[in-house]
């Protein structure tokens, strides 16, 4: 069987989840990226992010290529070119990880709709995240909009579960290949339409394992007060590495707990403070799965001060707030 392994915000090898089925299941796997033009073009995002995540492409697309299976990758409206590569490759499967946007989520029906109407089968998998929505709800099976009563539930649903970490898929090797044309170099920055710059956070799987490797060797354990102070290096510096998922947040936390477990120079209230941040961005891809709203708006309508009345006296405090002469330390 031939599969593709469409590659979306999980651009890692390690503990990913529809890549390791692929490689289970088919004789010949194909990767495949899409850029997604329409969005590009949009300017929603800034050329730090774009930078970024061209990074972690190139380290994926290394690493596959040292497995002897090449990344393809196109560009312009996603399920066109899915749909695409499917049929030109003939493939009889595709393969991707969920997304919780209620624009991916169209997105995604979409395509799956066209790829069964032409006879491809479509296998979608958890990956972006430890327990979805629905894994997590509240007595009487609604959805949860407390932190505090989420959290608990999570960590009961942990203990019961306790997810495990994948390894990079044994099968993904060159027997797997398809002779197909090599793929053109990745695009640039400047191709795609932003300026080039260095990412301060260096991107990719192999940094992302390093950096977590590091912190929680040492930072972690002093987080709840390091995190506050902006002069030290006190906090993991992951965030974007979960949004373009090249590193998945089942391995970050058994790597927090693990430290926990060997004993030794270990604080638990800083470690378990750490995982509650990563609890915290589950908790609110839940409230964004139930309340698709706010990706427009607020989750609640809470009183918004008026704004100051025009004047000197405001003009004097938007300009030493300009010049950082606020008496605060932080803006």
């Amino acid at each position: 069987m031939r599969g593709i392994v469409w590659f979306r915000r999980d651009l890692r090898l390690s503990d990913q989840t529809a890549l390791t089925a692929a490689c289970e299941a088919c004789n010949e796997v194909i990767p495949l990226f899409v850029f997604d033009d329409p969005l590009l073009e949009s300017q929603i995002f800034g050329s730090a992010c774009v930078n970024f995540m061209l990074g972690c492409l190139e380290d994926l697309a290394t690493s596959l290529a040292a497995r002897g299976l090449p990344l393809q990758w196109r560009r312009g409206e996603p399920p066109e070119e899915v749909v695409r590569a499917a049929r030109e490759w003939k493939a009889d499967a595709v393969y991707w990880n969920r997304d919780y946007e209620p624009g991916a989520i169209e997105r995604d029906r979409a395509v799956q709709q066209r790829l069964t109407q032409m006879g491809v089968l479509v296998q979608t998998f958890k990956d972006h995240l430890v327990f979805e929505a629905e894994e997590v709800r509240g007595s009487t099976g609604e959805p949860m909009q407390r932190y505090s009563a989420y959290r608990a539930r999570w960590w009961a649903k942990w203990q019961a579960a306790k997810p495990k970490v994948l390894p990079v898929p044994a099968g993904l090797c060159r027997d797997k290949s398809v002779p197909l044309l090599a793929p053109h170099p990745i695009p640039t920055v400047r191709e795609l339409g932003y300026e080039s710059l260095t990412p301060w956070i260096e991107p990719g799987e192999q940094n992302a394992r390093s950096r977590l490797t590091w912190f929680v060797g040492g930072p972690i354990h002093g987080y709840v007060d390091g995190r506050n102070h902006p002069a030290i290096d006190g906090t993991s510096k992951l965030s974007p590495h979960f949004r373009f998922g090249t590193l998945s947040p089942r391995t970050a936390i058994h790597a927090a707990l693990a430290g926990l477990a060997a004993g030794g120079r270990v604080s638990r209230p800083d470690v378990l403070t750490w995982i509650d941040e990563m609890i915290w961005r589950e908790f609110f891809q839940q409230v964004l799965s139930a309340f698709p709203r706010v990706v427009d708006g607020p989750f609640r309508n809470a009183a918004v001060p008026p704004p100051r009345e025009p004047g000197p006296a405001r003009d004097m405090l938007f300009q030493a707030w300009c010049h950082g002469r606020t008496g605060s330390p932080t803006v």
